[in-house]
């Protein structure tokens, strides 16, 4: 009986002794844990954002703690539209965790203007120095209206862009439009600008895209003319970007070309004149349609189009 009770004390202190071990360590565990809980909580990260012209923030910048998410909100003031964040993002409104892995942050909204709305359809003019049908213009008449150099970019491929379309005496005009035939655009081509020069490849145009700066604006040089401005990349950080982003270090007094959103022609009239930009090139998908260039202020994208809608014409050459 004796060694009964003893074995049963026995039981017992060891039972006591392990719960006191578990209490024990919970506690410490515990412990620890708040104690990181707060001094993460101590932890603060310096959240600055700003608006770059044409819009404002909503939103409080300053000092948070680890973990808070303060939303911020990009808006635009009248006659502007949201572009992206200096970061890359584009998304809006935008959460922002307070993290100490993170860091501070320091971003900037951009904003550009709209498109100018215009009336949409505008009837074929053979006066018209922005809008002319090829067909219907003689080429002495194209010839003497075209004003324009080329440009280099140092690209791979050592092409040279245009700096106005076929038919334009500066660069925010749209020149002359034409139905995609081969032979009677080449000649229009070849004879302003030499047997050298062509209408561009998908693989230029894409190159063009791919290698260069491209920031949209709704008043290229004051003219109120939409479209994008095409810049010689001044860094590695600048290539393949868009929607405007860039353009606090770039002006119309660097290497750049224009690409009016000239719209197309169809049936004897002009459509989405100053809202999106159609360009040939020079291949042809299949008996129906052929491989352009559209732009909007979104971005640049390779598109096609049926042959019978008039585009204009952007010039290369090789060097």
């Amino acid at each position: 009986m004796a060694n009964r009770n003893i074995i049963l004390l026995v039981v017992g202190l060891v039972a006591g002794g392990i719960i006191l071990c578990f209490l024990i360590s919970f506690v410490l565990v515990f412990g620890a844990f708040m104690l990181y809980l707060g001094l993460a909580s101590s932890v603060t990260n310096q959240i600055t954002v700003t608006a770059g012209p044409g819009g404002k923030i909503v939103g409080e910048s300053g000092a948070y703690h680890n973990g808070e998410k303060p939303v911020f909100t990009a808006v635009p003031d009248s006659g502007y539209f949201f572009v992206g964040w200096s970061d890359g993002e584009d998304v809006n409104p935008r959460t922002i965790l307070s993290f100490d892995e993170i860091g501070d942050v320091d971003i900037q909204a951009s904003f550009s203007l709209k498109p100018i709305e215009r009336e949409k359809i505008i009837p074929f003019s053979s006066d018209s120095v922005d809008l002319m049908e090829i067909n219907d213009v003689d080429l002495d008449l194209i010839k003497s209206r075209t004003k324009i150099k080329f440009v280099n970019f140092g690209l791979p491929s050592k092409t040279l862009w245009a700096t106005c379309n076929l038919g334009a005496g500066s660069p925010e005009q749209a020149g002359v439009f034409s139905p995609w035939d081969e032979n009677n655009i080449n000649n229009a081509v070849s004879s302003v600008f030499g047997k050298k020069s062509k209408v561009p490849s998908m693989d230029q145009w894409i190159e063009l895209i791919s290698e260069c700066c491209w920031v949209w604006t709704g008043n290229y040089a004051g003219t109120s003319v939409c479209g994008f401005i095409v810049y010689k990349p001044k860094n590695k950080e600048d290539v393949c970007r868009w929607n405007g982003k860039p353009v606090a270090s770039y002006s119309i007094k660097d290497v750049h070309i224009f690409l009016p959103a000239a719209g197309y022609g169809y049936q004897s009239h002009f459509y989405r004149y100053g809202d999106i930009g159609y360009y040939w090139s020079s291949e042809a998908k299949d008996n129906e349609s052929v491989y352009n260039l559209q732009i909007d202020y979104h971005k640049p994208e390779c598109e096609i189009m049926p042959y019978y809608k008039s585009l204009p014409i952007r010039v290369v050459r090789k060097q």
